[in-house]
């Protein structure tokens, strides 16, 4: 169980949480295994914790929030049974329904916006949807050849998910002006969707493992991705609004996609592995992508744009190795991965987030992992990772082009360190050094970059008996101003301000 509240570190964000989970294993017999899970959420949350604020307010009063009128109230049900049976020979089944129900009501602060034409008009949207999952997940393995250690895993996945969206407009109340404004309140305005979507997918596939020689492993897949969106509009054309929505009639989008994968693993020596990997994937877009087009200029051809957008098309490389070598642990990796029609959002001139496919993206880096244990009590372990985002080609209109150029609030760099002190076992401290690199504020990469930051974290346990263990951790150990995002509004840099230095102590019961 789970229960939170914290009223926040910055005004108006408070956050409450009910959680439970139930995780029931039952052995039917000798053959047959089944996993009862079962989870329920409610979440009440003031959403403007990680709203963003013009520099001068992040550095000397980080605890503003501009942005009070945000909040997010969350139902979620989840419940699944996996059933796994031995059928001899090498084979099982494993048999898994599954079912959720998901309710949110969202006054979400990344939609107040103002429009550019007409900077006191400022707007939101209140969205209330929900969306229940009946699903099914067949799977089934064989042995083949315990020579070649070759075996064969095939299933099938299946999904119902009928659904449902309102979303009223809202005029906001504020104070102040540009990247300062201060959203005080709102008032709803209109209804500007209320529709029902039925979701239906199929997705067959096809694994396959073996190993030719004995240090070679190699496995390939083949997955097929059906899926289709049914759309229901409950509006009438007399209450809909006109003018910048659009009612689109009742309307079926359907997709489908083969999905191949391939990779090899050679083991070099006792302690070491070369591995490599190709794999191709998609992404359709969501309901909400297709069917509200939101208040764009031109409504009518803006909704019907929206309606045929297509999935976003990935290629994934990688090659890399991994091992022991004189008692330090490490893995190495380089991965290039590129996305065609690749959605991609920009605000028209009312303010709106329009989504397009008019791009593709290339995200190419290093990775590494290096750990080892200095002697009984002390271990040092390390990763980073070294990328390059960018977007490949990304023309917005006639005047604006973001071909080439680097993804905004996409760091090269990252990394952590940790350095583990165990003097007797159940006793535990950590240190930790969290660097997060520079990145562009926006796409264009002119309008200025965040410098990055460097954070240090303390953990610390100490077990008091079989069953209690005190611990305690202390986040941002420097008290160092950060940012968790940084971004451009009304074209200035605005910052995200991170937590300060904050310590927590708790007591574990095991029973």
């Amino acid at each position: 169980m789970n229960i939170t509240h914290t009223d926040g570190w910055r005004q108006r964000t408070a956050y409450d949480r009910q959680s439970a989970n139930l995780r029931w294993d039952y052995e039917w017999d000798e053959a047959t295994l089944i996993k009862t899970i079962f989870g329920a959420t409610h979440i009440d949350q003031q959403t403007g914790a990680n709203s963003p604020l013009p520099e001068s307010m992040y550095l000397n009063s980080p605890t503003t929030n501009l942005r009070s009128p945000a909040y997010r109230i969350v139902d979620a049900v989840r419940l699944s049974s996996a059933i796994e049976r031995d059928i001899g020979q090498g084979q099982t089944v494993a048999v898994t329904p599954y079912f959720r129900d998901n309710r949110m009501e969202l006054n979400g602060t990344f939609n107040f916006s103002c429009n550019t034409a007409n900077p006191a008009v400022c707007t939101g949207r209140i969205e209330d949807t929900a969306v229940q999952s009946f699903g099914l997940m067949l799977r089934y393995r064989k042995n083949i050849d315990d020579a070649a250690r070759t075996r064969v895993i095939s299933g099938v996945d299946l999904d119902y998910s009928p659904s449902r969206r309102a979303e009223d407009r809202i005029t906001l109340s504020y104070t102040g002006s540009g990247a300062a404004r201060n959203f005080t309140g709102y008032n709803i305005a209109g209804r500007s969707y209320e529709y029902k979507v039925l979701y239906q997918s199929v997705a067959p596939y096809a694994h396959i493992e073996t190993s030719p020689t004995e240090n070679l492993r190699i496995t390939t897949g083949l997955r097929y991705d059906y899926a289709r969106f049914e759309l229901d509009y409950l509006l009438s054309e007399s209450t809909h609004p006109t003018g910048k929505f659009f009612q689109l009639p009742d309307s079926v989008r359907s997709f489908a996609r083969l999905s191949p994968k391939l990779g090899a693993t050679l083991q070099l020596n006792p302690s070491s592995h070369l591995f490599a990997s190709y794999n191709q994937g998609f992404r359709t877009p969501s309901e909400n992508q297709l069917f509200r087009s939101g208040a764009a200029t031109g409504a009518a051809s803006a909704a019907n744009a929206a309606l045929n957008l297509r999935p976003i098309l990935a290629e994934q490389y990688e090659i890399g190795v991994r091992g022991t070598e004189a008692a330090w642990n490490y893995e190495l990796v380089a991965y290039l991965l590129q996305k065609r029609d690749d959605l991609l959002g920009f605000r028209d001139s009312s303010g709106v987030t329009v989504q397009t496919n008019n791009g593709s993206t290339r995200h190419q880096g290093v990775e590494f992992g290096l750990g080892r244990a200095i002697n009984s009590m002390w271990r040092i372990d390390a990763a980073a990772v070294y990328a390059k985002h960018q977007y490949l080609d990304w023309a917005v209109n006639a005047t604006t082009n973001y071909s080439n150029k680097e993804i905004e609030a996409s760091p090269r760099f990252l990394s952590n360190v940790r350095l583990t002190w165990i003097p007797v076992q159940g006793t535990f401290a950590q240190l930790e050094w969290v660097s997060v690199g520079s990145y562009f504020l926006g796409p264009s990469n002119t309008e200025g970059k965040y410098a990055g930051h460097d954070l240090f974290n303390l953990r610390v346990s100490q077990q008091l008996d079989d069953r209690w263990t005190l611990f305690g951790r202390v986040l941002n150990l420097a008290d160092m101003r950060y940012a968790d995002s940084a971004q451009v509004s009304s074209a200035v840099p605005v910052y995200s301000p991170g937590l300060p230095r904050a310590v927590y102590v708790g007591l574990e019961g095991k029973w």
